[in-house]
């Protein structure tokens, strides 16, 4: 009859399959140790004469032996302070720590992108593709006589409309301030930005200057302050500007729109490492 008993292992087999773990872990326990830093602090000849030369820059002399030595103690404080930080795990759930490494990551990331200056070429599309950025609005010179919806005793539209019947048959007065209701509001507004009315008198009032006559006055106009009778002294037409009136403003939006696709080519780079779980 045959023997059913498993053929016995060469004990050659343990040894084989312990060695393998023995090294297995003496390479994660090197790993481990490589990754931390280690306790020997260097402070080479460069940086010695990096700090003399921030020192001289900052006092307009060489530092004294004493100071020399305060600066190169303060080094490695804090480069001792940094390896035992880290190698005792702090900062690893400090939001501010992590802000400051995700700031340097994402500059070294955009360093390269910008490193070169753009030509004027490149200028020029970029102006092209976003024109709306930099256009330029229009610019207004009016005069505005104001009526209070409320403090008005005859009626604001009453009022204005008089005031306008009476304005339109005369030659323009030379002083306005004393008509209509009395108000902060300056009576001469000199080119100034569409853009910068609209806070003031809201997009109404704005949005009938555009269509508003030059050199009549017309009206009333309402606003988020009352109502208003106006007369445009002059009105130019937004525009883009040429590229050599706003070089500097075209390649400050270049190199801040470079910086940003640098950074989400580099998140969308590293994403494929990590799995982001949000319970």
């Amino acid at each position: 009859m045959a023997s059913t008993k498993e053929p016995s292992r060469s004990p050659f087999i343990y040894v084989a399959i312990a060695g393998v773990v023995i090294i297995m872990l003496y390479l994660l326990v090197t790993f481990d140790q490589a990754r931390r830093p280690g306790r020997h602090i260097v402070i080479s000849g460069e940086q010695q004469r990096e700090l003399a030369a921030n020192f001289a820059g900052n006092w307009q002399r060489e530092p004294t032996e004493s100071e020399m030595s305060e600066l190169l103690n303060d080094v490695a404080h804090r480069e001792i302070a940094w390896r035992e930080a880290t190698r005792l795990g702090l900062g690893q759930d400090d939001a501010v720590i992590r802000r400051r490494l995700q700031h340097h990551l994402e500059v070294i990331a955009t360093e390269e992108a910008t490193r070169l200056p753009p030509t004027r070429e490149v200028l020029q599309n970029f102006l092209d593709d976003h024109a709306d950025e930099f256009r330029v609005d229009p610019v207004l010179t009016f005069r505005q006589i104001y009526f209070d919806n409320n403090g008005n005793v005859i009626g604001a539209d009453a009022s204005a409309r008089f005031m306008l019947g009476t304005l339109r048959n005369q030659d323009m007065p030379d002083d306005l301030s004393s008509l209509g209701d009395p108000s902060s509001l300056p009576v001469y507004i000199d080119e100034v930005q569409i853009s910068e009315l609209v806070p003031v008198f809201g997009r109404e009032f704005t949005g009938g200057l555009f269509a508003a006559p030059i050199g009549e006055w017309i009206g009333p106009l309402p606003s988020t302050l009352g109502l208003h009778i106006v007369y445009i002294d002059s009105r130019s037409a937004g525009r883009l500007p040429e590229l050599d009136e706003i070089t500097g403003v075209v390649e400050e939006k270049w190199r801040s729109a470079k910086r940003s696709a640098a950074i989400e080519d580099l998140y969308l780079l590293l994403a494929g490492k990590y799995k982001v779980t949000i319970e």
